[in-house]
């Protein structure tokens, strides 16, 4: 999925010649108006691995991202790094 934006003219381009390059891949579908909102929108509140989205919550393991990412993961959720053993 790939999100296009500026001036419509030139979004229109990019999209026809996008897809022309794409086309070995399959057909291109292009949204447009409401249909790219909603599906940006549920992009951005991450809808399909919500508690009741389609593919359910999905756990995170900490072990698995980097420093950095844990630190905000866990400041973003209010909790405490757990005491060193």
């Amino acid at each position: 999925m790939l999100r296009l934006e500026g001036i419509a003219a030139s979004a229109v381009h990019r999209a026809a010649a996008l897809a022309k390059v794409l086309s070995p891949f399959g057909t291109a579908e292009i949204l447009e108006d409401a249909a790219s909102v909603a599906i940006w929108s549920s992009v951005r509140d991450v809808a399909p691995f919500a508690a009741k989205g389609a593919l359910g919550a999905w756990p995170v393991c900490a072990d698995c991202l980097s420093a950095g990412v844990r630190g905000c993961v866990r400041r973003g959720l209010g909790a405490r790094t757990p005491a060193a053993t």
